[in-house]
């Protein structure tokens, strides 16, 4: 099974490159080339849906992926760095910011 997942500019509707993928099951976080990101969802048949990406949505992003581990009792952690040099740690959903904005030197 396979389904494709169309990465459009919502203003423009413009195609979007996607830069790179993070994957921790169920969720993918996907960079585009405009510097904005996506968070996917796989359902237990495989279908995939966007989530709502709430405040991820405002910020341009150079880096970003996605954790899990047993250490935090299974919960999924998306790392996103934005243009600025900001690090920002959000939980699965809603992946809304879970800490202040940390500048690296």
């Amino acid at each position: 099974m396979y389904q494709i997942i169309p990465m459009e500019d919502e203003e423009s509707g413009a195609e979007l490159r996607i830069i790179n993928t993070s994957f921790a099951d169920p969720y993918i976080l996907v960079l585009r080339d405009d510097c904005s990101v996506a968070i996917l969802q796989a359902d237990e048949i495989g279908d995939i849906e966007e989530l709502e990406s709430g405040g991820l949505s405002k910020t341009q992003w150079l880096s970003g992926c996605l954790f899990k581990s047993p250490t935090f009792g299974e919960r999924t952690l998306a790392f996103l760095l934005t243009v600025e040099g900001g690090l920002r740690v959000c939980p699965r959903p809603p992946f809304s910011f879970l800490s202040a904005n940390i500048q690296l030197p």
